[in-house]
């Protein structure tokens, strides 16, 4: 769900960045999509990995301080987001 509402704001800022069709709303777009996959894909690759309960104590260590900080990422990012007039 918050990745969900993330990628919502996301994409509502890329579209109000660069209203009318064209160059500009493209390449917006485009960033848009490249911080989604940024902020989605590590999180969901350990997400992925941890669900497999195909790891040892170990490994499981490695894992959720990967989980981390992806999330950190992700938090950070939400923080720097301008606010919606």
């Amino acid at each position: 769900m918050t990745a969900a509402l993330r990628d919502a704001e996301l994409l509502a800022q890329a579209v109000l960045s660069a209203p009318h069709r064209g160059a500009q709303l493209q390449s917006a777009l485009a960033g848009y999509q490249a911080t989604r996959d940024r902020l989605s894909l590590p999180m969901m690759r350990v997400t992925e990995e941890i669900a497999s309960y195909q790891w040892d104590l170990t490994r499981i260590r490695t894992l959720l301080r990967s989980l981390s900080s992806a999330m950190t990422d992700e938090v950070e990012a939400l923080t720097a987001l301008a606010p919606v007039a």
